[in-house]
């Protein structure tokens, strides 16, 4: 068993102990090696297979996962996608679709967290696509390994892991595991920087060197994110003094109120920085994250846009 996994789900298990893990098993060989080796740790586990009903292998796929649970004494349960499919962004939409139907059945079960197989090789790719993006701390600091969705644990125990040793445990104890033909197709930046990062190498831009980086930005996201919280915790969601906001550093106010408007599910970082544009210039009304805001005499307001409309809409009913 690898010793970065093991060290990472003891950590977890002294925070958290006695929990039950969903496991999110795709049938790839990283979430098929995550499957056997959470078995070897001995926790208590259910595995889930989404099908997403984009490619015709996707049952089987879902069928091998199964099998191999059946041999572990692993109860499994395949989610499937239904309805149309998007057109464009499918990846982005399949992505959502994916967490938000591992999530319900996560809460529905009253299981508590769900263990996905990111590895360290995800976390190179997801700095270098947020580099490609011009994303600020938040985005450059990479994937977490724990994180809170929605009242559940999104847990991470392999990022400290490469890809090829997942594949490499999977061909050595003969453990099948399906491949993603859509993991070549170069139509996706992920792929397209999974396949140049040798040209990096070349110039001194190594993997460790970029997981250096990210271990770095990730301590000083965390610094940042406890400030904002403390800001947020001192402020009433719904109205406060303007100057308790505005007159912060601005990676720690643009986290602030991300947090208040959708901490799970955060604004981008344009539409913030276009939020305090707009707070910083005086009187302004707009709507973001489904929330309407707006400062007046020195006070910010912040109102559920759909309750709002309801309510301007029954005070119009009444004075007719």
């Amino acid at each position: 068993m690898n010793k970065s996994f093991l060290l990472s789900l003891r950590r977890f298990e002294r925070d958290y102990p006695g929990e039950t893990f969903a496991l999110a098993v795709s049938g790839g060989a990283d979430s098929m090696a995550l499957l056997y080796w959470m078995c070897e740790a001995g926790v208590k586990i259910a595995a889930l297979t989404v099908d997403h009903g984009l490619r015709s292998e996707s049952a089987a796929e879902a069928e091998m996962v199964r099998d191999a649970c059946k041999g572990l004494g692993v109860k499994h349960y395949t989610l499937v996608w239904e309805g149309d499919k998007p057109k464009s962004g499918v990846e982005e939409q399949a992505r959502r679709a994916r967490y938000s139907l591992m999530l319900d059945w996560c809460r529905a079960n009253n299981v508590g967290v769900l263990a996905t197989a990111h590895q360290a090789d995800d976390q190179i790719e997801t700095f270098l696509m947020n580099l490609a993006r011009g994303s600020g701390v938040y985005g450059l600091a990479g994937i977490r390994e724990r994180r809170e969705a929605d009242g559940i644990i999104i847990y991470r125990p392999l990022l400290g892991v490469p890809r090829a040793a997942l594949a490499e445990y999977c061909d050595r104890n003969k453990i099948p595991y399906a491949k993603d033909p859509m993991n070549e197709d170069e139509k996706f930046l992920r792929v397209r920087i999974r396949k140049n990062r040798a040209a990096l190498a070349a110039l001194g831009i190594s993997d460790e060197r970029m997981g250096l980086a990210i271990e770095n930005l990730a301590r000083a996201r965390d610094y940042m994110e406890a400030a904002a919280r403390e800001i947020v915790r001192s402020l009433n969601p719904v109205e406060f003094d303007a100057a308790k906001l505005l007159y912060l550093p601005d990676e720690i106010r643009f986290r602030a109120l991300s947090m208040i408007l959708a901490d799970d599910h955060p604004p981008r970082l344009d539409d913030i920085k276009g939020a305090f544009a707009k707070l910083d210039g005086g009187p302004a009304k707009f709507t973001l994250a489904g929330k309407l805001i707006s400062i007046s005499k020195g006070r910010i307001r912040i109102r559920d846009e759909r309750t709002e409309g309801e309510k301007n809409g029954k005070n119009r009913k009444g004075g007719s």
